[in-house]
């Protein structure tokens, strides 16, 4: 007969699937009306944002677009920039697509190749990389006691689980104005602005949590003298301050975020009354946070009875635990060689990506060895050009067990800083490693106690079994005991022995029937 089960229910966290695949985009991009015609480009860069993430059956759709920037030099000999949007979806055949999930999705260029079609048409090629992890949330029985069972045995599991929630699409305005030297609107253009975060920092309260932190701009424009056209950066520090408040969980025990520019509007505008021209900054920071919380719980995860045999039917839950989060500060420092057809006269742009080569796994390690790709857009004597320089570095990861798995991952640029001395440019700045540490758990479940059957057999009197078990590497008393059909007490009295810690590898115990 089957025992009655007390149960209580909990909500786990199951990665169901994971995937890294790379897919090939083309597409037509056009130069804007307003935009001068295209003589050569120098590079093309993109920023790929992810908009929607849907099931259908068994497929998971990812939608968004790639917002590309084309530098050029233009029919009139001089540096432009031109901006695109271009949209992609993207599907995916996966299986256990049932239930409640989450879809965790990153997203980035690996490679651009372009071909002019004409001076308003450019055909460009990318290589766009996506990964993925699916987190499905259900409902699983814990096991907390057993009704109408003599003399039950009882194992009980104390572990802690992590349980998570993913908040996306929390932005602010960050908005910020300039004063400029120049008088003449009309003789200023915008070309291009760059961005990187730095000094970031976040603490948690109750409600949620706040981040604040600086954003580091540098604008690249020109104006038009009555000698030539003069190029020049103006660069710009912004303070920001976001406060995200918590979801999904009733305790925030840790939580790991990233801040990124979703959509900037600069320009510049005369100021009336001062007589001035200012450069207008208005940002769109977004920020993808993840929440953590830790849940402590207890279940019976083994039982029997040395008086009824029962068969106990177990169900095995994967689940996981964070350890610990990382992060590390990695400082550059380079003096990259440049090989111009003419003096250089200034550096006009510069441009960075971070890119993990390849990741070694030691014994008690993990080494990330990447690139830090720079571009630099110099300006000579009649002539515009573009150099590369990749820039090596690499992070070891310390690991106290190699059964930990690494979530969360993000390189990022801190921050980068470049100095034109005669041909050659030094570049001091910084990258960011971090990331997460979980560990797996194999949570064990009971689903069912049933009773069996013995045959009858009639008792001659009263007599004992004597037995010799020696105790096996990795066996536990619990199991002797179990196989046994007696108890981890009684196993204990009968060798006169205190604890188990006292019973050592290959050691003879007596059971006693």
């Amino acid at each position: 007969m089957p025992f009655e089960l007390i149960r209580e229910y909990i909500t786990l966290d199951q990665e169901v699937n994971a995937f890294n695949t790379q897919t090939s985009l083309e597409e037509i991009i056009k130069i804007p009306d307003f935009k001068p015609n295209m003589r050569s480009i120098l590079l093309i860069d993109g920023e790929v944002n992810t908009s929607s993430q849907a099931i259908e059956g068994n497929v998971l759709n990812v939608e968004g677009d790639i917002q590309f920037k084309i530098y050029y030099v233009a029919e009139g000999g001089y540096l432009d920039c031109a901006q695109a949007v271009a949209p992609f979806d993207y599907a995916v055949e996966l299986s256990d697509l049932e239930g409640d999930i989450e879809c965790l999705i990153k997203a980035g260029l690996e490679h651009v190749d372009f071909r002019i079609t004409n001076s308003r048409k450019v055909n460009v090629r990318s290589i766009m990389k996506i990964e993925g992890k699916l987190i499905k949330k259900s409902n699983f029985p814990l096991l907390v006691d057993v009704k109408e069972m003599a003399n039950i045995q009882k194992l009980h599991n104390k572990i802690t689980i992590t349980k998570s929630t993913v908040k996306k699409n929390e932005t602010i305005t960050v908005q910020e104005k300039i004063t400029m030297e120049e008088k003449d609107e009309t003789s200023l253009k915008l070309i291009d602005s760059s961005f990187t975060f730095t000094d970031i920092k976040s603490s948690k309260s109750p409600s949620g949590v706040l981040i604040t932190g600086r954003i580091l701009g540098n604008t690249l424009y020109s104006e038009d003298t009555d000698e030539k056209k003069v190029y020049k950066n103006i660069p710009c520090s912004m303070n920001f301050s976001q406060f995200i408040e918590k979801t999904g969980v009733e305790n925030i025990d840790s939580y790991f975020f990233i801040p990124k520019i979703k959509s900037q509007n600069i320009d510049f505008s005369a100021e009336s009354e001062s007589e001035t021209i200012s450069l207008n900054y208005d940002l769109a920071v977004e920020t993808y946070i993840t929440f953590y919380e830790n849940v402590d719980i207890e279940n019976i995860q083994d039982l029997y009875s040395p008086e009824i045999q029962s068969h106990v039917e177990k169900d095995i839950i994967k689940t996981y635990s964070l350890i610990e989060n990382f992060e590390e500060r990695i400082e550059i420092s380079e003096e990259v060689i440049l090989t111009p057809e003419m003096p250089v006269e200034q550096l006009l742009f510069t441009n960075s990506k971070t890119i993990i080569t390849a990741t070694t796994v030691g014994e008690d390690n993990i080494t990330f060895e990447g690139i830090l790709k720079t571009e630099y857009i110099i300006s000579e004597v009649e002539l515009i050009e573009k150099f590369d320089k990749e820039i090596p570095f690499s992070y070891t990861l310390k690991m106290r067990s190699m059964d930990y798995e690494i979530s969360d991952f993000a390189v990022s640029v801190d921050s980068l800083r470049t100095n034109l001395r005669g041909n050659a440019i030094e570049v001091e700045g910084a990258i960011i490693i971090k990331g997460n540490l979980f560990n797996k758990i194999s949570l064990n479940l009971v689903k069912s106690v049933n009773e069996i059957e013995e045959t009858e057999v009639k008792e001659v009197g009263e007599f004992y079994t004597i037995k010799a078990h020696y105790k096996q590497p990795q066996e536990s008393l619990w199991e002797i005991a179990k196989v046994n059909c007696t108890t981890v007490d009684r196993i204990l009295s009968d060798n006169k022995l205190e604890s188990e810690e006292m019973i050592k590898e290959y050691m003879p115990l007596v059971i006693l029937h």
